[in-house]
């Protein structure tokens, strides 16, 4: 087996993105191995990312996210943007 076929056989479905996601990233996505680390998170405007890694598999990935609400941590007030502008959820 080459480094080709190793590199394509641990590239990940659609269902095995799909079931990491709705379990919250508890496991690896592909073995389901709970024994997975994370290392620090990078952020840049609006987008973090934070490399992952299973020690059970040995695969890597990246859990990415992406800035989605702003909470107004002293009145605890969400405030969403829709379109640009500013809603305040609570009002």
């Amino acid at each position: 087996m080459t480094v080709q076929d190793l590199d394509s056989a641990r590239t990940l479905t659609a269902a095995q993105i799909a079931a990491y996601l709705e379990h919250m990233g508890v496991h690896c996505p592909s073995c389901l191995s709970h024994d997975i680390e994370g290392a620090a998170i990078v952020i840049d405007e609006g987008h973090a990312a934070q490399p992952m890694k299973c020690n059970f598999c040995d695969l890597e990935w990246s859990d990415e996210y992406e800035l989605s609400t702003v909470v107004n941590v002293k009145f605890g007030r969400q405030i969403q943007l829709f379109g640009g502008s500013p809603i305040d959820t609570n009002a």
